[in-house]
């Protein structure tokens, strides 16, 4: 059964395929911040501060969560600006905002 057996209609094994990619994604930024989080509480980590866009930081998250609110029939909708220019550091901004 599943994805390997293509018991699934290709639409929906494509959805679960671009899932699966994004999850991958957040998995291995949550990593990157567990790493990153053991360095800062040992003293060796420190902030990058640099012009960034937030848009797409916010926009990832949200999509990374709209599978587990739609499981509870919920529906998750995200909106803002094109383009939301700050000064910050992305990966802790981005550990910020998954909390």
């Amino acid at each position: 059964m599943g994805l390997a057996h293509g018991a699934l209609h290709e639409g929906t094994q494509d959805d679960f395929v671009r899932i699966l990619m994004r999850n991958v994604t957040t998995l291995h930024h949550l990593l990157d911040d567990v790493t990153s989080l053991a360095r800062l509480e040992a003293g060796r980590e420190q902030r990058q501060i640099e012009p960034i866009d937030i848009t797409p930081i916010f926009q990832q998250l949200c999509e990374g969560i709209r599978p587990l609110a739609q499981h509870h029939r919920l529906f998750l909708r995200c909106e803002g600006p094109a383009g939301f220019a700050a000064d910050g550091d992305a990966v802790k901004i981005r550990r910020i905002a998954q909390t």
